[in-house]
């Protein structure tokens, strides 16, 4: 809707026509009703659409995204406790050395250079050890984090809040 008032005046230059006005006035009302948007509801709605689709998309890569992240941690952990089993069965095996080494070194049949090498080598595979049980505890744990489910107890970690 709308309304428009005014004095008429008409000049040949624009700077004569307020110096006499007219007092002729006159109002106009109008009405303006929209029959056809020519197509913008139309793109209103496929741009919608599009945005939809948009969403869904970028929805569907974040959770191929989380599940390709999830199998590289289940891959990584696995590699892990294969690493594990390794390193434990290398610190047993350095310890056995050195037991023997140390009982050939009590009848003078092993030199100190011997005894200190096999010492050395016990000591590098209980670090590797401990470093190869930290990174899967570290590793089960971030597992864990990431699929809030506890695998010990085999439950979802929300029961436990539900619970205290």
């Amino acid at each position: 809707m709308s309304v428009s008032y005014g004095l008429n005046q008409y000049a040949e230059h624009f700077s004569d026509a307020y110096r006499k006005p007219d007092y002729s006035q006159g109002v106009m009302i109008g009405f303006q009703i929209p029959v056809f948007q020519w197509g913008i509801n139309r793109n209103k709605l496929q741009m919608a659409k599009n945005n939809y689709r948009n969403t869904m998309l970028e929805l569907e890569e974040q959770e191929t995204s989380y599940a390709n992240d999830l199998l590289d941690k289940v891959d990584s952990y696995n590699h892990g406790v294969k690493l594990y089993f390794l390193s434990n069965r290398s610190y047993q095996l350095a310890q056995e050395q050195y037991q023997i080494l140390s009982a050939k070194f009590k009848y003078g049949k092993v030199s100190i250079y011997e005894i200190t090498s096999a010492q050395k080598d016990l000591y590098e595979a209980l670090k590797k050890y401990y470093s190869t049980m930290q990174t899967v505890w570290n590793q089960y744990f971030m597992l864990r984090k990431m699929t809030l489910y506890d695998f010990i107890h085999q439950s979802e970690l929300m029961h436990m809040f539900h619970l205290q």
